[in-house]
């Protein structure tokens, strides 16, 4: 019996040191899904499965990718790469910033963002790994929207997930879990201490170590996604196979997300309440005009002024 556990354990032991991550950790509604769907694609191409299979076998088992996509480390250098809504690993025990004090006033409404490393990832030291004040050799990605953008699709998002509490917020004045009711409540109570809280983790970090972690938007993205993903595929060292690569890109398109979505006859996140609903939308930049006032972007701006981040960086359309 002592010898069987002795296997187990050793088993584990083994598991957990030749787990190789690197993480894509993104704002919501900033292009979580297109990384799943690119990567998810280039690594089945790579390993030598036909594409036009992959759809095939996607719609037949209406395959959900995961946050966990394993890889072919032989091919890409890494054997896993988690894409979720982290904080940036380390930040909250590490960073000594004098800023640190008011990012900690800030406030998290929601439990998926950021998201928790959950008991899996604990167990086999993926925060360690991926985390830049720890780890000289890790490598993070942070995708960020601007938040006029993203407070729009956020809130829009809420309106129809099956998570009905990402509708409300808890009060602490009145101690009561009140509903949010419009994009311009949103923004007030939660959206932008939502915001600021999670790219600042990044930002912040970045500037500490820029080897180790990489800030990308979601316009530049969807404007042009071989750049973004030939930038990503660089930065963790990976010499790309134009062919597969080329394959990806089609495959995690607009257009074959859409069809692969319509075949499913739900969205590929599976996350939302009504079957009609999609994951993937328009993507369009500056929806953000039709949506919000000059109040709300003067309290938007107001309010990274405070934490100083220039909001003229951002791409608004």
């Amino acid at each position: 019996m002592k010898n069987f556990f002795s296997k187990i354990y050793y088993s584990f032991r083994y598991k957990l040191r030749s787990f190789n991550p690197f993480l894509i950790a993104t704002m919501g509604r900033s292009g979580t899904w297109y990384n799943r769907e690119f990567f998810f694609f280039y690594n089945k191409i790579l390993s030598g499965e036909d594409p036009q299979k992959i759809i095939e076998n996607m719609i037949k088992d209406k395959t959900k990718i995961k946050y966990l996509i394993n890889l072919n480390e032989k091919k890409l250098g890494y054997n896993s790469v988690f894409i979720q809504h982290f904080l940036c690993p380390g930040f909250i025990d590490f960073f000594k910033g004098p800023s640190k004090k008011n990012w900690d006033e800030l406030i998290f409404y929601s439990k998926h963002i950021p998201a928790k490393f959950t008991k899996v990832m604990l167990d086999n030291n993926v925060d360690k790994k991926v985390n830049p004040y720890k780890n000289p050799n890790s490598k993070v990605i942070y995708y960020y929207r601007n938040p006029l953008d993203q407070a729009v699709a956020y809130f829009k998002t809420i309106q129809t997930h099956i998570d009905e509490e990402l509708k409300y917020y808890y009060n602490s004045k009145t101690k009561k879990k009140e509903l949010l009711t419009d994009v311009h409540d949103f923004i007030r109570k939660v959206g932008m201490d939502m915001y600021i809280k999670h790219y600042l983790s990044f930002k912040l970090t970045q500037q500490i170590y820029p080897k180790n972690v990489l800030m990308l938007t979601y316009e530049n993205m969807v404007k042009n996604p071989e750049n973004n993903f030939s930038e990503v595929l660089d930065f963790i060292g990976h010499k790309i196979n134009k062919d597969a690569f080329n394959e990806a890109i089609k495959l995690s398109s607009k257009e074959s997300i859409i069809k692969l979505e319509n075949a499913y006859g739900e969205s590929i996140s599976q996350a939302y309440k009504y079957k009609s609903d999609r994951q993937l939308r328009d993507a369009k930049i500056g929806k953000w005009k039709n949506q919000l006032n000059e109040e709300d972007i003067k309290y938007i701006k107001q309010r990274f002024n405070e934490y100083e981040i220039d909001f003229n960086s951002f791409i608004l359309e």
